[in-house]
């Protein structure tokens, strides 16, 4: 028999056996007063946790509905439940669950699944109220009594919105290499951030940075902030191209940035200039600069000829090198005499591929042949010469330019007797050039009948320069004149 409150319930099972076979039975199941104070309490719905305090987000969000009754439930406890807002509207379906228990459990629960909780941020409340359908019982003790009104719970502050990321403080756009601070505001309508601002201090080399801020209902956000502090130390990694092998070209080296916030992966440099080593500057973005020393064995200098020296025999010549980079591939070098040559050529080189030709005087022992007579003028021929005649002697063609006349042949008195003269038309480009000649190897060229201008004279080997006089317009005598070449100016 078990009391509840005042009121005593009791079961009874009467079984009747006969050779070990039940042939009676029957179970009494009765409830009965002893007082004037019955049980007549409605089963009590409670949830956890009733309400939430803070702000929570409906993910983070735990909520246990409980049905229960000191004298026990009926079997098959069933609710319904629903969110609503401030203003009692309803903002959810409405969802139901049987709890499936036996008669007279004393305590029964269910936890609300993630998906049936309110996902908008908010302030809201949770409807629990009896649901009747076959086979469920709603919520009613075994002695009968009934729960038949809805029960409001909360408020929940439900908050699934991120906090935005506000204004900063201290942020860097360009390098720096001083320790700073750096301030990143937070921005959240609803539960508020739980820090405002955040701070941190950077010491350490950093390019950018993401703050996390948080709210008060445990949504986060990142927050990117430009750092640019170089606090690391410029290394020269590793050299490409670079050679200790002499060559007598331009060489491309490069060297790779390590260690700092480099401005580039690679710096890179053509030298062109002679040399072992050289520098390649690199930098990092703060401005900071490194030289890293590279091999680079240029060389585009040719050797120097040195001493010369022949041998006893006469057959070889031998030439010293001097070089200050690249160094001779020899300290000298060796050519034979071939018969009947002044000078030997004798090819020096360097380590680089650059290379000298020597002259060597070799005529002390390998004197030159004798030169040959020379051959005698060839005779004269009679009658007009040309070119260097003058100068040699003998009958000459003197030449003159232009020439306004086109006469082929001509006869005049010229002061002190009649001379024949031919002339002959040499070429006509710009003029006329004309060529005059007597038997006597006297003669005169004459530039026409309308101009005046210089004339040749010749006697014998000697060439003369004079004026003619001027000739009347339009007449065929000259005015005055000469009766030979002799006292002339030579030209």
């Amino acid at each position: 028999m078990r009391k509840v409150n005042d009121t005593y319930r009791y079961n009874v099972a009467l079984t009747c056996r006969e050779n070990g076979e039940v042939v009676y039975q029957k179970e009494v199941d009765e409830t009965f007063t002893c007082s004037s104070n019955p049980d007549t309490s409605e089963p009590q719905i409670s949830i956890t946790p009733t309400p939430h305090p803070d702000w929570v987000r409906s993910d983070e969000l735990t909520v246990k509905i409980i049905v229960s009754d000191e004298s026990g439930l009926q079997s098959n406890t069933s609710v319904k439940y629903y969110w609503v807002n401030n203003s009692d509207e309803k903002v959810s379906e409405e969802y139901t669950y049987n709890f499936n228990n036996k008669e007279d459990t004393l305590k029964v629960n269910f936890t609300i699944p993630k998906k049936n909780i309110v996902d908008e941020t908010g302030e809201y409340y949770l409807v629990v109220e009896p649901y009747m359908a076959e086979g469920t019982s709603g919520v009613q003790d075994v002695l009968g009594n009934n729960k038949s009104l809805s029960e409001k719970f909360g408020p929940y502050k439900i908050d699934n919105t991120k906090p935005s990321c506000g204004n900063t403080e201290g942020e860097k756009t360009t390098w720096t290499t001083e320790d700073f601070t750096i301030k990143q505001y937070c921005n959240d309508s609803e539960s508020g951030c739980v820090e405002n601002p955040y701070t941190k201090k950077f010491s350490t080399t950093t390019t950018t940075y993401k703050f996390t801020i948080k709210d008060k209902a445990g949504n986060t956000n990142q927050c990117e902030v430009d750092v640019y502090l170089n606090k690391d130390q410029l290394e020269c990694g590793t050299v490409e191209g670079e050679s200790i092998s002499w060559t007598n070209k331009d060489r491309t080296i490069s060297v790779a940035c390590e260690g700092g916030n480099c401005s580039k992966a690679k710096f890179e440099k053509t030298f062109t200039t002679n040399g072992t080593t050289d520098n390649i500057v690199i930098s990092d973005k703060n401005g900071n600069t490194l030289e890293c020393r590279v091999n680079k064995y240029i060389d585009k200098t040719k050797p120097t000829c040195g001493s010369s020296s022949i041998s006893s025999d006469g057959k070889t010549v031998t030439v010293g090198c001097s070089d200050s980079d690249s160094k001779c591939t020899s300290n000298s070098f060796q050519a034979s005499i071939p018969s009947g040559v002044n000078t030997v050529s004798v090819t020096i080189s360097d380590n680089a591929g650059n290379s000298r030709a020597c002259s060597v005087d070799v005529s002390s022992v390998n004197p030159p042949e004798p030169e040959p007579d020379p051959e005698p003028d060839p005779p004269e021929e009679d009658g007009v010469q040309t070119g260097e005649a003058c100068e040699r002697g003998g009958d000459s063609v003197c030449w003159f330019g232009p020439m306004g006349n086109t006469v082929d042949k001509f006869s005049t008195q010229y002061a002190n007797g009649d001379f024949d003269f031919d002339v002959t038309i040499m070429y006509t480009q710009s003029g006329v050039n004309w060529q005059c000649y007597t038997g006597d190897n006297k003669g005169f060229n004459w530039f026409g009948t309308e101009l005046y201008g210089g004339f040749r004279c010749w006697e014998g080997s000697v060439c003369y320069n004079n004026l003619l006089p001027q000739k009347s317009e339009g007449s065929s005598s000259m005015m005055g004149g000469i009766t030979s070449c002799d006292n002339l100016v030579p030209f």
